[in-house]
């Protein structure tokens, strides 16, 4: 326990003095290095030597990125895989499939593509290093046992993916849904000193889709099939589909979002009136999502989040609307978006959790699965 907390300061400080540690963990000079020599003896944590204008340098305790990485697969609307280091760096990516957005679109590709870039991607790991464990970001619905129960792009029936890399590595898998590890990666890298209980919201450009993630007492919840909380299945809404409907086309028409934006940035009155209807349907869901969890910060990952505090502004207002007077001046927005690169991340941070909380340095040796294993997986 000593040690996965001395661990957790290390990287939370980014570089740290023995003392400091010490005192910080309140942990007797004796303790504290027996501990800081098992991590310097396998090499997780270097000492490194800080300039000082006179005297003895302080010298600073900080983690070895490289001593482990994480393997990441990104299910979230594309295909692709990528390696992220000790302190949630992402360090290498690459995309197996680049079409998106298309229901069944790497449907046939998939049981082959993934578990044989796993793979390599364990086996050149591996080679350097270790490799704590592979994890995996989803859209759709993603069951507690880490089952893809619904994914647009590859299947509308169930997908085991732990099942499916177990053909190819012995390496703990862990396989959750978007909205939530969004959730987990900011208050694991960011935000843990500062709140307790948060929430985060997904969407598309009409305040529909997308869906939402809950953290009480620094725990993640669950929806009932794994669900981080489809807008359109247990949320109403103040516009119906017909909006959606035509509002698409109409963003289409202006050239895509891209376009969209800009135009709402000049207060064009086509882009506000869509815009002026989708920040009524955020606003809506994020008081109905406030009065049942009562968050002390919501993490905002939509596509509007490249208007900035112009959009915090917005929807704040409409959120007043519908919430309880008490509760609004407390309501702590922040915005986030969601691109490729935190994705990966995000994926990692499950496996750096447990890391992390365990404190384990022990050797950590994966066996490879039979070349021949990846056929069957395919079949």
């Amino acid at each position: 326990m000593n040690r996965a907390a001395a661990l957790r300061l290390i990287l939370r400080t980014g570089g740290i003095s023995r003392a400091t540690l010490a005192e910080r963990l309140q942990l007797a000079p004796p303790s504290l290095t027996r501990i800081a020599g098992q991590l310097l003896d396998v090499g997780l944590v270097r000492e490194t030597s800080t300039r000082a204008e006179r005297g003895r340098p302080p010298s600073l305790l900080r983690i070895n990125p490289d001593w482990a990485h994480v393997i990441t697969v990104n299910l979230v609307h594309t295909l692709g895989v990528g390696v992220v280091d000790l302190t949630s760096r992402l360090i290498y990516r690459e995309t197996l499939y680049e079409k998106a957005l298309i229901p069944g679109v790497y449907r046939e590709e998939f049981p082959a593509l993934v578990p044989e870039a796993v793979q390599r991607l364990v086996k050149q790991e591996m080679a350097r290093g270790r490799v704590l464990g592979v994890g995996v970001i989803s859209s759709g619905i993603v069951s507690p046992d880490g089952t893809l129960v619904e994914h647009l792009e590859i299947s509308q029936s169930p997908v085991d993916v732990r099942r499916l890399l177990a053909s190819v590595t012995d390496l703990p898998t862990h396989v959750d849904e978007e909205v939530r590890l969004m959730l987990w990666e900011r208050y694991w890298n960011q935000d843990r000193l500062l709140w307790r209980n948060a929430m985060a919201i997904s969407g598309d450009a009409y305040g529909y889709d997308g869906g939402h993630a809950a953290m009480v007492d620094g725990h993640l919840t669950y929806g009932r099939v794994g669900m981080a909380g489809y807008a359109g299945y247990l949320l109403p809404h103040l516009h119906g589909e017909d909006f959606v409907r035509d509002s698409h086309a109409r963003i289409l028409a202006m050239g895509g979002f891209g376009n969209y934006l800009e135009r709402i940035r000049g207060g064009e009155p086509e882009a506000m009136d869509i815009y002026g209807k989708a920040v009524e349907n955020y606003g809506y869901r994020l008081a109905i999502l406030a009065h049942c969890y009562d968050p002390e910060a919501t993490l905002v990952c939509l596509p509007y989040a490249q208007l900035g505090e112009r959009f915090l502004f917005d929807i704040r207002k409409e959120f007043e609307k519908h919430i309880h007077p008490r509760m609004a001046p407390d309501a702590r927005f922040v915005l986030a978006e969601r691109s490729r690169e935190d994705q990966f991340v995000a994926a990692a941070v499950p496996v750096l959790t447990q890391f992390y909380s365990d404190g384990d340095i022990g050797e950590r040796v994966v066996q490879q699965r039979p070349e021949a294993a990846l056929a069957a997986a395919a079949d």
